[in-house]
This record gives structure tokens, sequence and C-alpha cells, in this order.
């Protein structure tokens, strides 16, 4: 049972908010496209909550061993982790909807 005020994994994942597009990555939006909290990437990769944030904050590179697993777990080819280019204009409001339409086109081109 939570105490007045806390807030669970998910409750914080809704309340996320991208407050840099500088630091965003595909990892990231991946991650928050499908739903997921840090906690549940890191136990379904197999690897700490902090090394998922460093993934997510461009601070370390993820080992071809986990690209493979990230691509595994988002349905998505390794090649799209390490090409994806975000639109160009990172300040427009609508940079997260771009960036997601940019993935799902991607994605049905292979279908």
């Amino acid at each position: 049972m939570h105490s007045v005020g806390a807030n669970t994994d998910k409750e914080v994942f809704m309340n996320e908010e991208i407050n840099d597009q500088q630091d965003l990555n595909i990892y990231k939006l991946l991650r928050m496209a499908n739903g997921l909290t840090i906690n549940e990437v890191s136990d379904k990769l197999g690897v700490t909550r902090a090394y998922v944030s460093s993934i997510e904050n461009g601070k370390r590179t993820p080992s071809e061993e986990l690209k493979s697993k990230y691509a595994e777990m988002f349905n998505v080819s390794v090649n799209l982790l390490e090409t994806f280019e975000f639109p160009a204009d990172k300040t427009a409001p609508n940079f997260v909807a771009k960036s997601l339409l940019r993935i799902l086109s991607i994605i049905a081109s292979k279908w």
C-alpha cells in the first residue's frame, strides 16, 4: 500500500516530461512510446535502472548485445537504433510526435 502522496512507477511515468529535447534519444523515445518505466525496461533487459538511465541520457552507449535486446524488446532493428535521426527542429512543440511518426513510418515500410 502506498502512503499518501507516494507515486508508483506508472504514475511517475505518466507525469514524465521531456524538458530537454537535446537529451532525447531513440532508447528513451521507444520506452516512452511503449508506456514502460525505466524499472520495467531494466528488468526486461537484465541490467540496472542506473544503466538504462545513463543510456537514455546519452552518458553511455549500449553494447552490441544490449542493442540486440533493445531491438527485440521493441520489435525494431538494431540498424534503426544506430541510425535513427530526429527531426531537425528540436524546438518544435510537436517534436516528440514527429519523432514517433518517423519511427512508425520506418517500421511500416518494412511490412
